[in-house]
């Protein structure tokens, strides 16, 4: 009589999974999904390059980053978008104003207090000032980086990039803010 061989791991005919099992295939297809949201948000530029994270929120450009020489001094509406050499902070000049977020930070946002969640990781400064909003701001697409000491104007402000950090000013009224990883001021 002919025996049936059986190859080792192979659930025998008629057996049912073990919850081990469908564990198991559980995990995989939800790590499956993950890998083909990822490669779509790759592949449609909805996904920071560098895979970093990014700071709380979602608020995000529409269009892919200008780099600096392209809009630097130009009153085109289009922002202006660069990050710092480190690449901790990132910032955007429109015409609304300057706005810069900080992925990493050790300072208390005092001028947060009154934001639920976490904040302290955007400043912004407009025509009414400088502030640190609750909510919450992400700049998507490939990101020039601003060389320390230099500067970029645009729209009325100016933003100048040094090894401690940035420091954004409204041109007409002089209030602004700076921002490092230890500190940050409102002005």
């Amino acid at each position: 009589m002919a025996e049936r061989q059986q190859t080792a791991g192979a659930p025998r005919p008629g057996r049912r999974l073990t919850g081990g099992q469908i564990a198991l295939i559980v995990v995989v297809v939800a790590l499956v999904g993950v890998f083909l949201a990822l490669l779509v948000g790759r592949l449609t530029g909805d996904v920071d390059p560098d895979g970093a994270a990014t700071p709380t929120g979602t608020a995000t450009a529409a269009t892919p980053a200008p780099t600096a020489d392209d809009e630097a001094g130009s009153d085109a509406e289009e922002p202006v978008i660069f990050a710092m050499p480190s690449g901790n902070i990132i910032c955007q000049i429109s015409v609304d104003g300057a706005d810069c977020l900080i992925r990493d930070f050790t300072y208390d946002p005092v001028d947060a207090a009154s934001c639920e969640g976490e904040a302290g990781a955007h400043l912004r400064v407009g025509e009414d000032g400088a502030s640190m909003p609750c909510e919450p701001l992400a700049i998507a697409g490939d990101v020039p980086a601003l060389d320390y000491g230099e500067s970029r104007e645009a729209h009325g402000y100016t933003c100048t990039s040094s090894r401690e950090g940035v420091t954004c000013e409204h041109e007409e009224s002089g209030q602004g803010f700076s921002l490092a990883r230890a500190a940050y001021e409102l002005f």
